[in-house]
């Protein structure tokens, strides 16, 4: 399948703008990024700002967006992180949930990978149309499984997914 480029026409932006102020919460103080998402269903990576990157930088957080989204999708991985390699400009910051990968660029690598996996969880159960309690307890139990089976190295999933959570 040939991937394809638009913009933002299959991203919760509501949903961006809560994950961004539990990152924000969670003591970051970066003022924005680049957010990609792709879905196997479309088969289309989509690209959104958030919040106001620093405008000397904000080239470079849509160029490292696209790219770890990019990576994930050829690499077959989950986590960006996974095939880091600083001197090629490749850092962590994107995962694979299920059928979604996503990727932020803006914050540290930790909080953009936190960023990524809380909104390709929030993103599948949202759809589920449950009540808003359930909901937020479903979102947490996924998250804490994922943390434990596979990203026990970034502490910043539980904080960032915590302030979400209370603030959801």
């Amino acid at each position: 399948m040939e991937t394809k480029f638009v913009d933002s026409t299959q991203i919760d932006t509501e949903l961006l703008k809560k994950i961004f102020n539990a990152v924000q919460q969670s003591g970051s103080k970066k003022p924005g990024g680049y957010f990609s998402f792709y879905s196997e269903k479309s088969g289309v990576i989509s690209l959104e700002k958030v919040g106001i990157p620093d405008s000397e930088k904000e080239e470079k957080y849509k160029t490292f967006a696209l790219e770890k989204t990019q990576r994930i999708l050829s690499n077959h991985q989950h986590r960006s992180m996974m095939s880091r390699n600083p001197d090629l400009q490749q850092w962590g910051g994107g995962t694979r949930y299920k059928n979604f990968i996503s990727a932020f660029s803006g914050f540290t690598e930790y909080e953009d990978e936190a960023f990524s996996l809380l909104y390709n969880v929030t993103h599948e159960f949202k759809s589920l149309a449950l009540e808003n309690s359930k909901l937020k307890e479903v979102i947490a139990s996924r998250i804490e499984s994922l943390y434990v089976n596979h990203y026990k190295d970034n502490d910043s999933i539980i904080d960032i997914t915590s302030n979400f959570i209370m603030n959801f």
